[in-house]
């Protein structure tokens, strides 16, 4: 993003950023050199904070990917179907049924006869899944707690507003409209 936030930043700063954040098209084209360096910078995150949950998931007994099948599934409302879950992972549903063997074989998942459909299974986290779920979640809090203390703010803002253009949070949208309130709202408390 163009705008730049030092480190230290208070709340109206940071009000201001979040209203940049509704205007992600125009700061790219504003410029391009400052979009591109929190580009880089937002897929840096990315990068280190999916090799931290990789190695934490390797490090409790689970491949990563059957750690993403296991928070998909933990994480839907009433559990997934095997097709359910092979789209949500971009995966093939034969694959996907090949995780949910492995997954069941160590207890970590649960098949329920689907209410309407005879030929699937409803497939929801066990209590020892929704535990080694806990276990890799704590070991990934401290090492995501100790990287975050590396990143300076403006890192973070610039890497934020990429993520918000990532899905969808530009100009027009409701959320864009609601930062923007907010930012109006906190000059008009402060002036009052």
């Amino acid at each position: 993003m163009s705008q730049q936030i030092p480190a230290g930043v208070g709340s109206g700063e940071m009000q201001k950023a979040l209203a940049a954040w509704g205007n992600a098209d125009k700061a790219r084209e504003g410029s391009f050199q400052g979009y591109v360096q929190a580009l880089a910078h937002a897929r840096f995150i990315l990068r280190r904070i999916m090799r931290i949950l990789d190695e934490q998931a390797s490090e409790h007994g689970l491949d990563p990917l059957a750690h993403q099948v296991m928070l998909q599934i933990y994480g839907s409302e009433s559990g997934m179907t095997v097709s359910q879950i092979a789209e949500r992972l971009d995966i093939s549903p034969a694959f996907g049924s090949r995780l949910i063997g492995q997954l069941d074989k160590q207890g970590l998942v649960v098949r329920s006869p689907h209410p309407t459909d005879r030929r699937a299974s409803v497939i929801t986290a066990s209590e020892d899944g929704v535990g080694r779920l806990r276990e890799i979640d704590r070991a990934i809090f401290r090492r995501i707690r100790n990287f975050q203390d590396d990143l300076d703010e403006s890192g973070k803002i610039g890497a934020l507003g990429v993520f918000a253009s990532y899905v969808g949070l530009d100009g027009d949208s409701t959320l864009a409209a609601h930062l923007r309130d907010s930012v109006r709202r906190a000059a008009d408390a402060k002036s009052a």
